[in-house]
């Protein structure tokens, strides 16, 4: 079985773009020090699927977990610089969200009430990408998912 990610991954980082609180948005883990300095930089890459429902015409519903984390430069000074810049592109991404929980044409929702078992968390800590350390912020993101499940 297949599953289609790439429309999620891609209304996931659309949907942080338009944020505007982030200096540049790409699908994967970086593998070089990204730029973020002055806005914090942000990072989706799929984590989990399963299938949760199939139906009678061989149709599914899954449910999708991408992984999203936001980057600022840990040795900015003052610190209060990257916490409130991680602090604000996170919340506005929550709002975001909530305002649009179906983001693209398969997404059913995003599932902030944890009905099929994962939490949409946000936690802080620390990465070093490239020998940069950084503050991050990750977010784990359940979403339902209809029809992207290839069944053959």
């Amino acid at each position: 079985m297949a599953f289609n990610i790439k429309p999620s991954l891609d209304a996931v980082r659309n949907a942080i773009s338009k944020t505007g609180q982030v200096s540049a948005v790409d699908i994967g883990e970086p593998t070089a020090s990204p730029d973020a300095k002055v806005k914090p930089y942000a990072a989706v890459w799929f984590k989990d699927s399963v299938v949760v429902d199939m139906f009678a015409d061989n149709s599914t519903r899954e449910l999708q977990i991408l992984f999203v984390r936001m980057y600022f430069d840990a040795f900015v000074q003052p610190a209060s610089i990257g916490e409130t810049a991680l602090a604000v592109a996170a919340s506005d991404l929550g709002e975001a969200l909530a305002a649009d929980p179906t983001l693209s044409g398969t997404i059913q929702r995003i599932d902030l009430a944890a009905e099929l078992g994962t939490n949409y968390e946000a936690k802080s800590g620390y990465a070093d990408v490239g020998g940069t350390t950084f503050h991050v912020i990750d977010i784990t993101l359940p979403l339902i998912v209809l029809g992207s499940a290839t069944l053959a």
